[in-house]
């Protein structure tokens, strides 16, 4: 009877030891995984940031384009303006002058 609680005994006692181990095992693993969740979070952030600075230049280019380019199409309509207005200065003021005298 000894000799079978002795065995039982070592058979818990090992059961103990592989049920330690395990733990450790996953204490291990669960330190690990945090670990590379840390890493892929951390590259994930420094790509979003990238990627946001990478969109805020382009967008930005585009600003400056579309400015120049509505700066230009200003200044153009503003010259032929001015320019009709100059080439025709003596028959609009004559206009306005009859429109004047005429009320």
């Amino acid at each position: 009877m000894d000799v079978i609680i002795d065995e039982l005994a070592k058979i818990e006692k090992s059961a103990a030891a592989i049920i330690d181990e395990v733990e450790i095992r996953k204490e291990k693993l669960d330190i690990a995984q945090k670990e590379r969740i840390s890493k892929f979070d951390e590259d994930i952030r420094e790509k979003t940031h990238r990627d946001i600075t990478c969109i805020k230049k382009e967008l930005e280019d585009s600003r400056e384009k579309q400015v120049k380019r509505l700066k230009t199409e200003a200044d153009e309509k503003f010259h032929t303006i001015d320019s009709y207005f100059e080439s025709r200065l003596d028959e609009i003021s004559e206009k306005i002058f009859q429109r004047i005298i005429r009320k």
